[in-house]
């Protein structure tokens, strides 16, 4: 019989003292109500090996066990461009079986106005007319 799993993780990539802490307790409370148990995770005290063509994940120290969980909600902000390698760690989850929602490669790709103009109008779908311009000419 498989196990019934309960908690659902909450992923941050920000410390207690910030209010993106403060916007992930609502998750909390959201959890609770669904009948689940919440638990919040701090980004930087995962780790990541590879050992044997296979990828263990700790989380502060500690074997973390991705069977115990049903999802993952990865709470990040995408405004500063950089950043965005900070979110490895959720890609690491999904890549050894948690399933996340809001995960950030596809919001990634929302953010970029560049990339998704190219994948739309290579899909065919109508865009607005817009350009590019790399080049110091057709300033005006």
């Amino acid at each position: 019989m498989k196990k019934q799993r309960k908690k659902i993780g909450i992923l941050l990539f920000t410390r207690e003292d910030t209010d993106e802490y403060k916007r992930a307790l609502r998750f909390k409370e959201e959890i609770v109500k669904a009948d689940y148990e919440p638990e919040i995770f701090q980004s930087d005290l995962f780790s990541v090996f590879f050992r044997q063509n296979k990828l263990e994940i700790f989380y502060n120290t500690k074997k973390f066990e991705l069977d115990d969980y049903k999802l993952m909600f990865p709470r990040y902000c995408l405004c500063n461009g950089d950043a965005y390698h900070r979110y490895s760690i959720a890609g690491f989850l999904e890549v050894a079986g948690m399933r996340l929602v809001n995960r950030p490669t596809p919001a990634n790709m929302a953010k970029n106005k560049r990339d998704s103009l190219l994948k739309l109008a290579l899909a065919g779908l109508p865009i607005i007319p817009t350009g590019i311009n790399y080049s110091q000419f057709f300033f005006r």
